[in-house]
C-alpha cells in the first residue's frame, strides 16, 4: 500500500519502452493496481514531451476514463493529501 509508480517520462523514450509500459498498465488493470500509478512531469525536460506522454495515456483504450483520470491527477491528489478546495480549484483552472 505504500508503493507508487511514476510513468510520466516512459512513453517518450522508445518503442520498446512504450510496449513495455502498455503491458505494465494492462497488468495493473488486471490486478487492480491503477490506483497506485501517477503521472509525473518533473522529469520531462522539454515541453513537447509532456503532450506525447499525455496522449499515450489518453489514447490507451485498455484504460477506463476513470483510470486515466486517476493516473493523470486523482492518485497524486490522494497521495499528496490535497484538500477538496484545492482539487476543485485545479479542476476550474
Amino acid at each position: 500500500p505504500n508503493v507508487y509508480v511514476d510513468i510520466g517520462f516512459l512513453p517518450i523514450l522508445s518503442n520498446y519502452t512504450r510496449t513495455s509500459l502498455k503491458q505494465f498498465l494492462m497488468k495493473a488493470v488486471e490486478y487492480g493496481f491503477t490506483d497506485r500509478i501517477m503521472f509525473g512531469s518533473d522529469e520531462i525536460r522539454w515541453p513537447a514531451a509532456i503532450g506525447i506522454s499525455l496522449d499515450f495515456i489518453k489514447n490507451a483504450d485498455y484504460l477506463t476514463e476513470k483510470q486515466k483520470q486517476d493516473i493523470l491527477y486523482n492518485n497524486a491528489a490522494r497521495f499528496l493529501r490535497l484538500s477538496e478546495d484545492t482539487i476543485k480549484k485545479h479542476y476550474l483552472e
